[in-house]
């Protein structure tokens, strides 16, 4: 009955909200929002890379997306992720425990997101973006004399949380949609393999990775449906690789099996691996069918390896007890 009631929670509820959120950003209702530039602008396929067929060069643009949908998107991934965390903190609003706020670290980072989609400078945008990952990692992170063997890696850890959530954010926001979509389904294997890595030692922040792949599995489904350049992913990335971050971190500080940091900040990146490694098939006018095809098979090669390599470090390094 319990396992039952944490699907719903975790992958139930959050799908129905994702469902909901996205069935309001539906692609009439986005573009109806844009100005008249923007509105001609989204009705044309916009490839987030443009290549020259003699120049390997390439410019990177982000699509307009309404930034009204956009945060309401951002909100709907901390609904979910909170309304999953609720099961274990009895949504409190400040729990003493670092790990047990997690949601409201999550919530800081979609505030970040939203608040700065207005800037219209892209590099001011994104360097608050990352300002704000770095407070919502220093709220995650736990202090007190119970904790002041962490102190000496508290820079590391700050640092691992916040740029590889900003990484994964940051490739992601520049890509097309379908590109967006493959990635996202390509995540997913990594949450699980996170999951699978944090359920060794501290289960109590595992349940919450389901919420986040829910999240992302059903906007990666709209991203791959959609025709238009929505950017529906960008809008639930930064909280959800915020969240995958905060969960793998905290296991790692709440176990006792002695694992290697570098495993846990393996798992923490992956997803921005996988978005770099995307971004490096080039995308044409020419032959899109077939660089589609090559698109999809490395970012889910990759994505297998990657979640591959934390499951079998996981399992050699716990099964030995040994920190490698």
């Amino acid at each position: 009955m319990f396992e039952l009631k944490v699907l719903a929670i975790n992958v139930l509820v959050p799908s129905i909200i994702s469902v909901i959120a996205l069935w309001l950003c539906r692609p009439r209702n986005a573009v109806a929002n844009l100005g008249p530039s923007e509105r001609k602008l989204a009705l044309q396929p916009a490839p987030a890379v443009r290549e020259a067929s003699d120049s390997a060069s390439a410019t990177l643009v982000e699509p307009p997306f309404s930034t009204v949908y956009a945060s309401l998107l951002s909100l709907t991934a901390v609904a979910a992720i909170w309304a999953a965390f609720g099961l274990r903190t009895e949504f409190v609003l400040w729990p003493q425990d670092a790990w047990k706020r997690l949601p409201q670290s999550v919530a800081l980072v979609a505030l970040g997101g939203i608040l700065t989609q207005w800037i219209p400078n892209t590099f001011i945008r994104w360097t608050l973006r990352l300002v704000t990952l770095v407070g919502a990692a220093i709220v995650i992170f736990p202090t007190g004399e119970a904790w002041q063997e962490l102190t000496k890696d508290r820079s590391a850890w700050i640092a691992a949380m916040s740029l590889s959530s900003f990484l994964g954010w940051l490739l992601i926001s520049y890509q097309t949609p379908r590109r967006q979509a493959v990635v996202g389904f390509g995540w997913i294997f990594l949450f699980a393999s996170c999951a699978f890595l944090t359920a060794q030692s501290f289960l109590k922040v595992t349940e919450p990775l389901l919420a986040v792949a829910s999240v992302v599995g059903c906007v990666s489904i709209a991203s791959c449906l959609s025709r238009n350049s929505q950017q529906l992913l960008p809008a639930v990335a930064g909280p959800c690789l915020f969240a995958l971050s905060v969960a793998v971190a905290s296991a790692q500080f709440n176990s006792y099996l002695g694992l290697s940091n570098w495993l846990s900040w393996l798992g923490m990146s992956s997803p921005a691996m996988a978005a770099a490694v995307s971004m490096l098939v080039p995308a044409t006018q020419d032959g899109q069918v077939r660089l589609t095809r090559w698109h999809a098979l490395a970012t889910v090669i990759t994505c297998l390896l990657l979640a591959g390599a934390i499951v079998g470090w996981t399992q050699v390094a716990a099964a030995s007890g040994e920190e490698w």
